[in-house]
């Protein structure tokens, strides 16, 4: 059971909208509703760090078993209903926590971490 995605969303209605409809069209059949969130908002764009230190707050997330918050995320307008954590972190309900993390960098660059 997949608790967390950490998102790659950049704030642009394609792209935060393309990631959450995937994420959607995945978990729906599942009956599964990860807490989904991102932290570029907080940190920009890091370029070649984004993907290790995503992947290390991923791991302390699950430390701490709490997901981080999204900043600047009042009202997710993405088409789909999600768990999103807007604006503070949110702790987990589960005993076993597994966590997902996407980064997307320039020239088709990709990292997924579970």
């Amino acid at each position: 059971m997949m608790e967390q995605i950490l998102t790659n969303v950049e704030f642009t209605a394609f792209g935060d909208g393309g990631q959450s409809q995937a994420i959607w069209r995945i978990f729906k059949e599942c009956n599964l509703k990860p807490l989904v969130s991102s932290t570029k908002g907080a940190l920009g764009h890091m370029l070649g760090a984004a993907g290790c230190v995503e992947a290390a707050i991923t791991v302390l997330s699950c430390h701490s078993e709490g997901a981080p918050p999204t900043l600047n995320l009042h009202q997710p307008d993405t088409g789909v209903e999600l768990n999103y954590v807007p604006l503070v972190s949110r702790k987990w309900n589960a005993n076993v926590r597994t966590a997902l993390t996407n980064s997307f960098g320039f020239s088709e660059q990709m990292e997924h971490h579970a």
